[in-house]
């Protein structure tokens, strides 16, 4: 059996000739491995190295070897590491003291080579697998968190929006005969205005669905891109204006005709370009860049969002791809879900293509969002 490079073994033995045995049988078999003379030693290099396995003898001076294995096991750095013991001591009693000061195999000397690497092998699998099954543990108890946390805030993102409905519309029946025309108007755009952001949530609701689903449907047709882009601006234009956001494109595209989902991509950019107005507190300015280029025999055109704002966490740029994650930098800004760019990464997968987002440190910080698909 091949063994992964990665794979370490730390030998604790004060017999010189026992760790040049082993050492030689442990590299012919692929392994890494350390080694101590002593324990004392031997458990500062566990806590260090964080090896796969430990080979621990047991008579040693000042500190033998169930000693030192009860050190290992009494530390959270060291405790998951397992230990096999490898001593002449035979007796049951030597045995079962072994077993109960954390020892996970007992090997008599001398040993059998394939014995040894077998035992070894078989406690590494264990070990791996125990690994693996904490890892997923916590990433289903991570998601189960996650789920809730959506839950209850998509309960108050549907809430608040209705409540504003019901109460104004409530407002408009009771008082209509003695309202003007201009409270009648103003009763009816904050109706429209809640009803827009319900409506955003269904639909985000409704895409999450079909995304879980593998059902996530695109619409390939040819289309200027460049036109799309500026219909998305134009859409945010007042927002833009009650702002004082002044939006500055460049691009190496002109009337290029390319086959793309347009209303998806339109999704895409009116998503990542809403986040860059939302969180734009610094520099009232955002620069749209669109740039076409080459790879191989294909093309392909990146769009990059870049506002003055708040960074993201480094550790957080990619999560917030992931379904019903926020940033925590942001989260407390402005109301969101957490579906927002996991819809748009599948939309832009659908087309072949990549969606990221970098920190930028120019003028106090912000984000460049950015996404990258295959046109041709």
């Amino acid at each position: 059996m091949d063994n992964s490079s990665s794979d370490t073994i730390l030998i604790i033995d004060d017999t010189a000739d026992n760790i040049s045995l082993l050492t030689k049988l442990l590299e012919k078999n692929h392994f890494k491995v350390a080694a101590a003379n002593n324990a004392k030693d031997g458990l500062k290099i566990a806590e260090k190295l964080q090896p796969n396995l430990i080979l621990m003898d047991i008579m040693m001076p000042e500190i033998d070897g169930y000693q030192a294995c009860v050190k290992l096991k009494d530390q959270s750095s060291t405790q998951s590491i397992p230990v096999i013991f490898v001593s002449a001591k035979s007796s049951i009693e030597d045995i079962i003291k072994a077993f109960q000061s954390g020892g996970v195999d007992y090997i008599n000397k001398p040993f059998f080579e394939d014995e040894i690497i077998a035992r070894i092998n078989t406690q590494i699998k264990i070990q791996n697998l125990n690994n693996n099954l904490i890892e997923s543990r916590n990433k289903a108890l991570e998601a189960s968190q996650a789920k809730s946390n959506f839950l209850a805030n998509m309960s108050h993102e549907l809430r608040t929006p209705m409540h504003g409905i019901l109460s104004f519309a409530r407002m408009g029946i009771n008082r209509y005969e003695n309202l003007t025309p201009e409270e009648h108007l103003k009763y009816y755009s904050t109706i429209k205005i809640s009803a827009d952001r319900l409506m955003k949530q269904i639909n985000n609701l409704l895409d999450l669905a079909k995304l879980e689903a593998g059902k996530m449907e695109m619409e390939f047709i040819n289309a200027n891109f460049m036109k799309v882009v500026d219909q998305c601006v134009k859409e945010q234009e007042a927002r833009l204006q009650e702002l004082e956001i002044e939006i500055k494109r460049t691009s190496t595209l002109k009337n290029e005709i390319f086959t793309f989902d347009v209303t998806r991509i339109a999704q895409v950019i009116t998503n990542l370009l809403s986040n860059a107005i939302k969180f734009t507190d610094k520099i009232k300015v955002i620069n749209i860049d669109v740039l076409l280029e080459e790879q191989g025999q294909h093309q392909f055109v990146t769009l990059s969002i870049k506002n003055y704002g708040a960074n993201i966490p480094e550790k957080e740029l990619a999560i917030v791809f992931e379904k019903f994650k926020q940033s925590s930098e942001q989260i407390n800004y402005a109301d969101g879900t957490g579906l927002g760019l996991a819809i748009c990464k599948e939309i832009i997968q659908a087309h072949n293509g990549k969606i990221w987002l970098d920190n930028h440190h120019d003028h106090g910080g912000g984000i460049i969002a950015s996404f990258m698909i295959k046109v041709a």
